[in-house]
């Protein structure tokens, strides 16, 4: 009976302990991992580091009571096989591109809906996230925007300057043959 009773009170912890991680994770994605071998599972979640995210797996009793508790029942119908859940709080992008990616090569891991920025999203939705270019990317190309139209007119202005030297170099000749 005593065991039965450490195991209750490790649950409830769990249960604890995950609510609270969901209710502050501003994004999150559940997956099925089932048939990923461990090797598999670490490079997985060293891929995700690269983005400042994790990933904890779960037993699907606790993640559902874990779900409603922290207002995310409707959730729980992505809670199904192996459940896996990716919190990407700094760069959820980058965490979409990661599993995106990684479930690509790996066809165990797939994702199947999360919560991000304030709603609730299907894989559809994420997969299209994924799709998307990268913060980086996206400054790379405002920058980019940004400098074309100026080193377009640094040309202009140098080559009109060359210009004038060289009408200037010819005046100069001109005036010497005269």
């Amino acid at each position: 009976m005593t065991e039965e009773k450490k195991i209750g009170n490790w649950k409830e912890l769990m249960i604890l302990e995950l609510t609270e991680d969901i209710k502050k994770a501003n994004n999150f994605f559940i997956s099925d991992y089932i048939g990923l071998g461990s090797e598999e599972m670490n490079e997985f979640r060293r891929e995700l580091e690269t983005s400042s995210s994790r990933y904890i797996v779960l037993k699907n009793s606790i993640a559902k009571i874990a779900l409603d508790s922290a207002g995310f029942g409707d959730l729980k119908k992505h809670v199904t096989g192996g459940t896996g859940i990716v919190y990407a709080d700094k760069d959820p992008a980058a965490a979409a591109k990661v599993i995106y990616k990684f479930g690509k090569t790996h066809k165990y891991l797939q994702v199947k809906g999360g919560y991000l920025e304030g709603n609730i999203v299907d894989a559809e939705k994420i997969n299209y996230l994924a799709s998307l270019p990268s913060r980086d990317e996206l400054i790379a190309k405002v920058v980019y925007g940004l400098k074309a139209p100026i080193s377009g007119f640094v040309g202009v202005l140098g080559n009109t300057i060359k210009s004038l030297i060289y009408v200037m170099q010819a005046i100069k000749e001109k005036r010497k043959t005269a």
